[in-house]
């Protein structure tokens, strides 16, 4: 089918600008997506691109994609701050677990690097017992709220509540 090719062909490139914005020392990584900003565009998208076929008129297509990668990386700072904060707050809760306090944190930090971790994978990363670890994703509480567990497919999966946050708000 052409137009899954084509499709397909344009996703590529949408790739390729974010990687070769790395290449160039612009990103630090791929952390753009402009695929939705050009997806909510849609006609403007393909209308400046038909322009190029047509008339050459790249002007136009570098001022559109300019934006749409001024916007994505507003949304991508933005992001990163909401990420920040709710990370100090949860830490800040953390610290009211008394004695409990420095596993509970070990098991947080743990998750501001790695949203999604097995008890089993906390326990090989940190410098602490496998009952210890499941304790502290156990804990009532702040623990509960920094800290809290979804089942799914009977493994006992880890997803901290900032980033169900962010994702599903």
């Amino acid at each position: 089918d052409p137009r899954a090719l084509r499709r397909s062909v344009g996703r590529l490139g949408r790739l390729l600008i974010a990687l070769i914005l790395c290449e160039e020392g612009v990103l630090a990584e791929p952390s753009l997506y402009l695929s939705l900003y050009f997806k909510q565009r849609r006609a403007q998208y393909y209308q400046h691109l038909d322009d190029v076929r047509r008339t050459g008129d790249w002007e136009a297509w570098l001022g559109f994609f300019l934006q749409g990668v001024e916007q994505t990386s507003n949304q991508a700072v933005d992001t990163a701050r909401r990420l920040l904060a709710l990370f100090a707050a949860d830490r800040t809760r953390l610290r009211d677990l008394g004695r409990r306090t420095g596993s509970a944190l070990q098991v947080f930090e743990q998750f501001t690097r790695h949203p999604i971790l097995s008890a089993p994978q906390l326990a090989q990363k940190l410098p602490l017992s496998p009952p210890t670890v499941r304790r502290c994703l156990l804990y009532p509480s702040a623990a509960a709220d920094a800290m809290p567990c979804v089942v799914f497919g009977g493994l006992r999966i880890i997803i901290l509540k900032l980033i169900q946050s962010i994702i599903f708000s």
